[in-house]
């Protein structure tokens, strides 16, 4: 991988003041995700903005990591006194050099580590973005219509975060939007495993939160846990919703609650109704603990907070920021399609996600008596559920990527069609395959369609019928 994708994940997030660093990569997705929507930097021209932008962030950042010369104080003067800091509630982030921060960085740098092995991201809602992401790459910003791929206006009415950061690693990598898009789902499943290790580590010592999190994610029922929201989408809007909560919970500044809203706003983008479910759920929470303003506890002591004015603020902003990309979700939904969205929820999909919640929310306090064990037993013992359930977590996640990969040969073919074909040509093929001949290949399928989110049910429903063309398996065989 380029370092420039790197560069992405790190940028501009190290240049926030002050941000603690399970917090970096989260808050420069986030500036990525609104940036595709909000003008100047979502174009036309996307790809030249963010080479730029990366360009620039680069040599900030290398000018806050410079070494400091101060100049000495004149003889005689003495500083004033420092004020005390304001009290906060929680604990500290946890630090970056220690045994359970390693642990929980190795992890997700072993969800990234086999990604040579796979060509694309998974299933159909997958590939439906993988799709988006080649037309915004085609159009260098976001195009009015998904034509001639997608008979669908407008574009960026379903989840667009996904899209629109797999378009940003091609425009700075080159790569095409299928491995592209395979690398974000990745990268969010890193920053779902940070943003619970982040949330836990909140009211429970860093190791409790990282064996926490490592075991609640490898016992979950992977990815399934996740369907009712769709995996892609609900992974990456759970990586910017974990760490914004944790800064609203554990901070009490208002330029915390401003992080926040920028994660929360990206959040909304990678899937509006988790991200809404999710605010409802953290503002009963809070509001029933704390009210509307009790004393909570701090580490210098209680600490008056206003959850109510402090959460409507980071709320507002969120929803400010993302409203240019809500627009064509608010143009494209109507009742009908509402409804069943709203409705569309099957019960096993439902009871996974209960498990889930269940093993997220309960299973750090299964550890919190035997971390605090000295003896050597209890270490080995902390230490071998620690390496057991990050390499099943490691090995769930790869397995969902590998199950849903193409056949090598369907791969050739559908590359093959991008040579022997016209671009306007709609090509069939068969079930499985048809929603990747325009994810994969740059061309329309033929009827029936590739598969569409439900926003778009009633716009799909007018499209103009496309004849096949071609069918992959019938097409001439390179000369």
């Amino acid at each position: 991988m380029s370092l420039l994708a790197v560069a992405l994940l790190f940028l501009p997030g190290l240049l926030v003041a002050r941000a603690p660093w399970t917090h970096v990569a989260p808050l420069s997705l986030a500036f990525w995700t609104l940036a595709a929507w909000w003008p100047p930097f979502a174009g036309p021209g996307r790809g030249g903005i963010v080479v730029s932008i990366l360009a620039a962030a680069l040599v900030l950042a290398l000018l806050r990591l410079a070494p400091k010369h101060e100049a000495a104080p004149p003889p005689g003067w003495a500083p004033p006194p420092s004020p005390t800091p304001p009290a906060r509630p929680g604990r500290p982030a946890p630090p970056l050099v220690s045994g359970p921060s390693f642990l929980v960085l190795a992890t997700a740098l072993g969800l990234l580590a086999p990604l040579p092995l796979w060509h694309h991201a998974p299933g159909p809602r997958l590939a439906f973005q993988t799709t988006t992401s080649r037309l915004l790459l085609w159009r260098d910003g976001v195009p009015v219509s998904g034509e001639p791929l997608l008979p669908l206006e407008p574009v960026g009415a379903h989840a667009p975060a996904l899209a629109t950061l797999a378009a940003d690693v091609s425009h700075v990598t080159g790569l095409d939007p299928g491995p592209a898009q395979l690398w974000i789902v990745a990268v969010a499943a890193g920053l779902l495993l940070m943003g619970l290790y982040t949330l836990h580590a909140v009211w429970a010592p860093p190791l409790v939160a990282a064996l926490g999190a490592l075991v609640a994610l490898a016992a979950s029922p992977w990815p399934g846990f996740l369907s009712v929201w769709g995996e892609g989408e609900a992974l990456l809007a759970l990586g910017f919703l974990l760490p914004a909560f944790a800064l609203l919970v554990s901070h009490a500044s208002r330029s915390s609650a401003v992080a926040a809203a920028f994660m929360l706003a990206a959040g909304t983008l990678a899937q509006p109704l988790l991200a809404t479910a999710a605010v409802v759920a953290a503002s009963a929470v809070a509001l029933g603990r704390y009210g509307l303003g009790r004393r909570a506890p701090g580490r210098h002591g209680p600490v008056r907070r206003p959850p109510a004015k402090r959460l409507a603020l980071s709320f507002l902003l969120a929803l400010a920021l993302a409203a240019p990309g809500l627009a064509p979700l608010a143009r494209a939904l109507s009742a009908r399609e509402a409804l069943a969205i709203a409705t569309g929820a099957r019960a096993h999909e439902l009871e996974a996600f209960a498990l889930g919640l269940v093993l997220a929310a309960m299973t750090p306090l299964a550890f919190v008596h035997s971390a605090r064990r000295r003896s050597a037993a209890a270490r080995a013992g902390v230490a071998g559920v620690a390496l057991v359930a990050a390499l099943l977590l490691v090995a769930r996640v790869h397995g969902w990527l590998a199950a849903g990969q193409l056949r090598e040969a369907t791969r050739a073919a559908l590359s093959h069609a991008a040579q022997v074909t016209e671009p306007l040509d709609s090509i069939c093929a068969a079930e499985g395959v048809r929603e990747f001949v325009p994810a994969l290949a740059g061309r329309s399928a033929g009827e029936p369609g590739v598969w569409v989110p439900p926003v778009y049910a009633d716009e799909w429903a007018e499209r103009e019928r496309r004849p096949c063309r071609a069918r992959l398996e019938h097409l001439p065989s390179r000369p």
